[in-house]
């Protein structure tokens, strides 16, 4: 009769569900952590993607008179400098990869500008987050992508 005395070595169903509600409240608690992990590194491949495209901007300049690309075929001599399409596509939308519609802008100002006349070149927006190919004014920056902001490249 001693093994009628024993307990059964299981867990009750209100243990199980104890455990579950804390697994629950774990997560829950963690994954707004991980989304903004995810944005994080979504904005740092972004910030790479516009340095490169500004030095190879800075190539096309000193292959070009020491002068900006032109309007017309900035992005055929990004491409030519960068080496990949991918650098014109931020990680934050879902272009995949699509030429006609980049993801940054260039200055529209600076388009066969010499790179001379170029003044306070720390405050000169060379490329930016874009709704379209070339950036004339700030309504086309896209002000969406990341948390409400947007990333550009200087010239300096």
């Amino acid at each position: 009769m001693p093994h009628l005395l024993r307990k059964p070595a299981a867990f009750t169903l209100i243990e199980l569900l104890i455990v579950v509600a804390i697994i629950a409240v774990l997560a829950a608690m963690l994954l707004p952590l991980f989304a903004k992990v995810r944005e994080k590194a979504r904005q740092t491949h972004c910030t790479a993607n516009q340095r490169q495209l500004t030095q190879a901007v800075i190539m096309t300049i000193q292959d070009n008179r020491e002068a900006f690309p032109t309007a017309e075929n900035w992005r055929k001599e990004a491409l030519a400098n960068a080496g990949s399409e991918k650098i014109f596509n931020c990680p934050a939308t879902s272009n995949t990869g699509r030429m006609d519609q980049p993801d940054y802008g260039m200055n529209a100002y600076l388009c066969d500008e010499p790179l001379g006349g170029v003044r306070a070149a720390s405050e000169v927006v060379v490329t930016a987050d874009a709704a379209d190919a070339l950036l004339t004014s700030r309504e086309v920056v896209a002000m969406d992508r990341h948390h409400r902001g947007y990333i550009a490249s200087f010239l300096d």
